[in-house]
């Protein structure tokens, strides 16, 4: 007990608290002892811990105390509990009577809550297949294109198609990034490929090395975007995607397929269907960086086929 009544000693002169409260160390070291150094309230101590005094705020609403009004020591927790509750012995008879009770409101005892199942995930399979146009749908549009006679859209088409561009990616092509060889089978462009893809120099299908040369006769060989417009800018992807829709609905392109998008689609099932390209080849060809981004095409190539025997199943 010696021990204790150091300890609480020590504390008590070292927070000086006692000084607001209107009693001396002796008082307060007499009601700790009466105590047994404990909280009035929880009955618990700890020695080196103190005790901080309690008084009627109905007397003195402040933080101190005129020293005839306290009523105990408390830890902090209760002192601060009852605090909180206003001092109302009322409030805190509820208090009691609450944690008392122990059960459940009516609503809550008799639901029974079930856990949400985590939603599956969606099978590849039930992805909607890619859209691509048939080789009699690229040919009409291409022919519209041409008819046009604007060399500079017959290249931006035959760019998207051959080499399977997005429709933002032709604006960032620069005059700089073409190179003309000897002949169209050396003709060579760095592509800057988008969303991850991987941009590289590749050399021209003729088919588009042709349509290019034919429009940088028109274009010039000035620096700047290669793909230019009348504002001396790059072409945007809005109007690559205005000019599919208006060339592609000329063409009798269902709607569903007036997306420049489809282009690149186009260009994967050519080459693993009519080309024969391997899948390895036709995602360093379109600059996947996944080859799982290619492997939906063979999905396409299995539409195609079916597609094809049923227009074949009269051939005779």
């Amino acid at each position: 007990m010696q021990s204790d009544d150091t300890s609480v000693r020590r504390e008590f002169k070292r927070n000086l608290v006692y000084r607001g409260h209107g009693i001396t160390l002796k008082q307060y070291m007499e009601l700790a002892r009466s105590q047994s150094y404990r909280c009035a309230i929880c009955r618990k101590g700890k020695p080196e811990k103190y005790l901080t005094i309690d008084h009627d705020h109905r007397c003195c609403p402040k933080k101190s105390s005129c020293g005839k009004c306290i009523r105990g020591l408390l830890c902090v927790q209760c002192n601060s509990g009852i605090s909180m509750l206003g001092d109302d012995p009322d409030v805190l008879e509820n208090a009691i009577n609450y944690l008392r009770r122990g059960d459940l409101m009516p609503a809550v005892a008799t639901v029974e809550v079930k856990r949400k199942r985590p939603s599956k995930r969606p099978r590849k399979s039930d992805f909607p297949m890619p859209k691509y146009l048939t080789e009699d749908e690229r040919e009409r549009l291409f022919k519209v294109i041409r008819t046009r006679k604007n060399p500079r859209d017959i290249a931006l088409f035959g760019l998207l198609f051959y080499h399977g561009l997005r429709a933002s990616e032709p604006g960032t092509l620069q005059y700089e990034d073409y190179t003309q060889g000897p002949s169209l089978s050396l003709d060579r462009l760095f592509i800057k490929r988008k969303k991850g893809s991987i941009s590289a120099d590749v050399v021209l299908i003729p088919n588009c090395a042709q349509m290019i040369r034919s429009w940088i006769r028109v274009r010039g060989k000035r620096p700047g975007p290669l793909f230019i417009t009348r504002h001396k800018t790059g072409i945007s992807r809005s109007r690559v995607f205005q000019l599919m829709q208006g060339y592609g609905r000329a063409a009798g392109i269902p709607e569903s397929k007036l997306h420049p998008h489809v282009l690149k689609h186009s260009c994967a099932v050519d080459l693993a269907s009519y080309q024969k390209e391997s899948v390895l080849d036709i995602q360093a060809h379109l600059g996947h960086a996944s080859i799982n981004s290619t492997m939906i095409y063979t999905r396409l190539l299995d539409q195609a086929g079916e597609q094809r025997a049923r227009r074949l199943a009269d051939w005779k």
